[in-house]
């Protein structure tokens, strides 16, 4: 018999919840902390560039030819990047979560029980450490390294995830 804490939630996935579940899923990878370095780093080496297109302008062409060179990978790179994350958390959702699928989660007593198209998972507490909750979306950053689990938000009552965030002692970025 299963350790339930709380009756397992489930729920019937539509096109809206694939699309608000990446978006958020997106938006938390572009706002991580080395996410953050990383843009503040672009748009400093960009700054130079501009600043360095106006100095050397003058003096060489060749240089300042180089510059917007420089300038238009640090635009283009991340922006490909992130068009390259839209497409992976995309599939990732999609393939956990297709259109008409069933996903649910149950709170035990030692493990969160999830369901969805890709299978069933019991994710012990001790493994969570980051716990973020979104309108739409419930992100688990698991272990050590950067793995994450997605769920539905509306998989979990208010009671699930206070119970999660007691559980897991994961921390809740704000």
């Amino acid at each position: 018999m299963p350790d339930a804490v709380a009756p397992s939630r489930s729920l019937v996935v539509d096109d809206r919840l694939t699309q608000s579940v990446t978006r958020e899923a997106l938006a938390f990878t572009l706002l991580r902390p080395a996410a953050i370095v990383m843009w503040v780093a672009c748009g400093i080496a960009l700054l130079v560039c501009v600043a360095g297109i106006a100095l050397i302008a003058a003096l060489s062409s060749r240089v300042s030819m180089l510059i917007v060179a420089l300038g238009v990978v640090l635009v283009v790179l991340p922006a490909a990047w992130v068009v390259a994350l839209r497409i992976s958390i995309g599939r990732s959702v999609r393939a956990a979560y297709p259109v008409g699928s069933i996903a649910s989660a149950e709170v035990r007593d030692h493990a969160l029980h999830t369901e969805s198209a890709l299978g069933s998972s019991d994710l012990a507490y001790a493994a969570i450490r980051v716990l973020h909750v979104g309108r739409a979306v419930v992100l688990l950053r698991v272990g050590s390294n950067s793995a994450v689990g997605i769920l539905p938000r509306d998989v979990l009552t208010d009671d699930d995830l206070a119970r999660l965030r007691s559980r897991t002692g994961a921390s809740v970025p704000g």
